[in-house]
């Protein structure tokens, strides 16, 4: 009987430690644009096209008043401006879910 209560505890806990070391989530990467680009900060909204974002550039609060995914980046972004499509690479984990969201970038591709 001891035996078995051994092997049970045994069993539970290695089970706990596999699902707790196995649940590290690749990565992320994402497509948008840059609303901001200034001190090495990004402001990125995820997901829209060309026309969602000049209608969101053109409000007054820019796009506060707006129910889009946005990204406040920590990025070196001297080449970055206002306006360009851009893919987001993130990184495991460190993401704030915020509004806006807030990360470090691994990287940032212009794609126009």
């Amino acid at each position: 009987m001891l035996e078995i209560k051994f092997y049970l505890r045994l069993l539970v806990y290695s089970s706990i430690f596999l699902m707790l070391t196995s649940c590290k989530s690749p990565g992320s990467t994402f497509e948008g644009y840059i609303l901001n680009s200034h001190d090495g900060k990004v402001e990125v909204i995820k997901g829209i096209t060309l026309d969602e974002f000049k209608k969101i550039d053109t409000l007054p609060n820019g796009n506060e008043d707006t129910m889009y995914e946005r990204y406040l980046l920590n990025y070196d972004s001297k080449d970055l401006k206002k306006g360009q499509k851009v893919k987001v690479w993130l990184p495991t984990g460190n993401v704030r879910t915020s509004n806006p969201i807030k990360a470090k970038a691994e990287k940032i591709q212009i794609l126009n």
